[in-house]
This record gives C-alpha cells, structure tokens and sequence, in this order.
C-alpha cells in the first residue's frame, strides 16, 4: 500500500512539474501566413512585448503590443487594408485591441492623419492667459522663470534659486516629478530642487557627491533617471521615489540602454551625448524638422508632423508633447494631433522653458 502511495504521489508530481514547466513563460518566435501577408511573430518574456512584423510585395509593416503571456501561437485575429490614393494602409487586431493603421506611399511611412484615413478635431482658444492662447486646459503647464517655474493656468509660482539662472540644462522630469540643479552654486552642486505636480510642493534633494554642471541626462528606465558627469567622468542612478543617488559606472564603462543594457566606455561618454534609445514601447525621431514614431525594436519610422519642428519637450506614454514655431502640440497614435498652447515668445526662446503634466 505504501508503494502504491508513493507512487501515485510520485506521478501526481510529475504531472504537476510538467504542468508548471508547459505553461511558464518564455520567449517564442513563429512564423505564418494570414491574408496574403506573411507574419512572423515574436514574444520577450524582458519586457511583455508581442512584436509583429507583416511583409507583402515588398513592403513590410511592423507592430508591437504589451499584453500578458498566453500559450496561444498564431495571435494576430485580423488585418486591415485601407487605400487611399497612393498610400496602402494597414493596421491588426488582436488581443481585443486594433492598432492604428501604418500607411507606405513610395517606401515610406505615414500616420493615418497625414494619409487621410482619419481627420483631427477642430481647436478653438478657450481663453487668453498672458499672451498665451490656451487651446486645451486639460494638462498642468509650466514656464521656466529664472527662478523657478511659473503655472501658465493659474499664475502661482514655484521659485527656489536665489539667483536667476537663464541656463536649466539639469533638469529632468519624470512621471510627475520635474528636478532641477542647485544653479545657485557655481561650478558643482549636491543638492536637487524637486518639484512634485500632484502636490504642487517643491523639496530639496540633498546627497553626498559633487556634480559637476558639465553633465547630462542619459535618459530613464524602470523609473531611474541616470546622468553622466563629464568632468569627473561618474555615471549616476537616481530614485526620485525613495530620494536615493548611486554610482552606477566603474573601471568597464557605463550603463547604457538601446533595444537593451549594454556597457559603454567612459571616453565615449565624455565627448559625445548618448541619450537612451527604445525605452518606450512607442519611440520618437526628431529630424529636420519633421516628427517620426516607431515601435520598439523596430527600424521603421512613421511620419505624423513635419516642418519646422522645434524640439520634443516631453512624452508620457503614447503621448509626446513638441514645440512646432510658437505651438504645442500633442500627438497621439491613436488621436493624431491636439493643439495646446500657443505664444509668440516660442518662435525665439524655448529651450528647457516648457513642462507638462498630466
């Protein structure tokens, strides 16, 4: 009885064990034919992505999608062709989601809004707030002052410099944090002023390492924010939630993330700006004047604005927010573009001037 026992409990763990391991997750890649395309599809335990990419004479259109793990092979449900003069526009649905159409004219990219698939929503000014026409109140917008920032909306300010400083090259801004340098000191500072938009509260970061002004913002990951001093050639991890700052480089190099971590060298670093690369599942691409998004992990640019294009403030997400001559716009894969503000001074002077919040 005793053997028969142990065997049962010996195959109940093996159904079990099997069971685990045939459901864990991992990555796949599998490839297949639906509509005339033919798909090849992907999965990154890392991150949660499916990546999708849809090849037909001759032109590709790729695609990604954060979305719990599933067995299930095979998961794109549908694809949609559009065509609209020359552009040939497609867009799939899977997991109960239908992402935005890609259009290709020529070999090149196009959001749906320049292809005309869809039409963006009439703005009109809703008031006028010191010369600055406001188009959408639904965000909290900010102005550098020299001091500190200045509420666009409601005019209160938010000042901690002592000296007015025209130059806020070190200052960040993650989720609803914005930090800024101690600018009242001169050549090296240990202390950032952090401003908090839900409670509206600036509070003094202090720490024990000298910084020299010569650094700058790498980017974030994870909620991370991670900077690099030239002068003293020391990469720095910062927790903006748990007021904590690290040294994060040594004798190998430096953190350094694009479609991954990977190790830089100190030199490179030094005299060249490296800015993190696809850390979002939708990435952008200021040039020449024009804006382009892509997917993670993917080589293709997809044109929504172009023309005089100032700089990219911020993004959050799926949005990003951009200056185009003396207007900010948000633009929205899924909504196209939306007209916040305007002001005539933005034609002139513009950097590091303007922040965002949800």
């Amino acid at each position: 009885m005793k053997k028969l026992i142990s065997l049962i409990l010996f195959i109940i763990l093996l159904i079990v064990g099997y069971l685990i391991f045939s459901n864990r997750k991992k990555d796949y890649e599998v490839s297949y034919q639906q509509d005339g395309f033919e798909v090849s599809e992907s999965y990154k335990v890392e991150n949660s992505n499916y990546y999708l990419t849809l090849a037909k004479d001759d032109k590709i259109y790729e695609f990604t999608i954060n979305n719990n793990y599933t067995k299930n092979r095979k998961n794109i449900d549908k694809i949609n062709i559009q065509e609209n003069d020359d552009y040939e526009c497609v867009s799939i649905e899977l997991f109960s989601q239908k992402l935005p159409y890609i259009c290709n004219k020529d070999g090149l990219y196009y959001d749906s809004y320049i292809a005309g698939l869809n039409e963006e929503s009439e703005v009109t000014e809703i008031r006028k707030v010191s010369q600055i026409s406001v188009y959408n109140d639904a965000y909290d917008y900010y102005l550098w002052n020299g001091y500190g920032i200045t509420s666009i909306l409601d005019k209160k300010e938010y000042n901690f410099l002592s000296k007015e400083s025209y130059d806020n090259n070190l200052s960040y801004q993650l989720h609803e944090y914005l930090i800024v340098a101690d600018y009242d000191r001169d050549r090296e500072f240990d202390k950032f002023y952090v401003f908090n938009s839900k409670e509206k509260n600036i509070t003094e970061f202090k720490f024990d390492y000298k910084i020299s002004f010569n650094s700058y913002f790498m980017g974030d990951y994870d909620d991370f924010i991670y900077l690099f001093d030239r002068k003293n050639k020391v990469q720095y991890k910062i927790d903006l939630y748990k007021n904590k700052i690290s040294i994060c480089s040594d004798n190998n190099g430096a953190l350094y993330y694009k479609d991954g971590w990977e190790t830089i060298g100190i030199n490179k670093l030094v005299y060249n700006d490296y800015y993190f690369e696809n850390t979002s599942l939708i990435n952008y691409l200021l040039k020449d004047g024009s804006l382009y998004y892509s997917y993670m992990n993917s080589d293709i640019n997809v044109l929504f604005d172009e023309g005089d294009i100032s700089t990219i403030l911020d993004y959050e997400v799926n949005d990003i927010f951009y200056l185009k001559k003396d207007e900010l716009y948000k633009y929205n894969i899924n909504e196209g573009r939306t007209l916040l503000l305007s002001y005539f001074e933005w034609n002139f002077s513009y950097s590091n001037k303007i922040f965002i919040f949800n």
